[in-house]
């Protein structure tokens, strides 16, 4: 399938001319441009950490019965630790 929409593609492109070439390609530059603008400030709101981290991280330890009341808090401050540093 694959092969067959790029063998159209390129049977399309060997019939405009260079001009419009060029301008087919300038659109799609400043569609994957917009693509990566909308994107990129949607993954920075992810967050660094996640409860699997913590637990993975806290797996094993002694630590981990004292802390597993505190473990909200600790990713919390981890975050707003990361932001600060980031």
């Amino acid at each position: 399938m694959q092969l067959m929409i790029y063998q159209l593609l390129v049977m399309i492109m060997k019939k405009m001319t260079e001009q419009q070439q060029y301008t087919l390609g300038a659109y799609v530059n400043l569609m994957n441009s917009s693509v990566q603008l909308l994107v990129n400030p949607i993954l920075g709101l992810q967050p660094k950490v996640t409860e699997n981290d913590y637990d993975r991280y806290m797996d094993g330890k002694e630590e981990a019965g004292r802390f597993w009341k505190f473990k909200g808090l600790i990713i919390k401050l981890y975050r707003i630790c990361y932001m600060i540093l980031d």
